[in-house]
């Protein structure tokens, strides 16, 4: 379901997606070191999740992540649709966790 009702999701456009965990899901890393140190260390989910995106022009070219961050407990991706997609957006993310479960149910 398209979060505006008013924006087609499947067009040409820079989106920025959040994507938060589920509570029983464990966390995509942990923070370490302090001030201009920190940093996130990724967890093996964490890994998981970064193969993932870097995969996602797989689920259709026309998907480019300008760039993303994986938190804790949250990622953040900016994709560019550079051309009118054939589905929703929301299709594409949809494809994109499942198959981050699988690969974690797997490994």
């Amino acid at each position: 379901m398209p979060r505006a009702f008013f924006h087609d999701y499947r067009q040409r456009c820079i989106y920025h997606i959040t994507i938060t965990k589920a509570p029983h899901v464990m966390d995509f890393g942990r923070l370490v070191g302090s001030g201009r140190e920190a940093a996130i260390e990724r967890s093996v989910l964490g890994t998981i999740i970064a193969r993932h995106i870097k995969r996602i022009p797989e689920l259709n070219p026309k998907l480019r992540v300008l760039q993303y961050i994986i938190m804790p407990d949250h990622i953040h991706l900016l994709l560019f649709a550079t051309e009118e997609l054939e589905l929703p957006l929301g299709q594409y993310i949809g494809m994109f966790k499942v198959g981050m479960s699988c690969d974690e149910q797997l490994g």
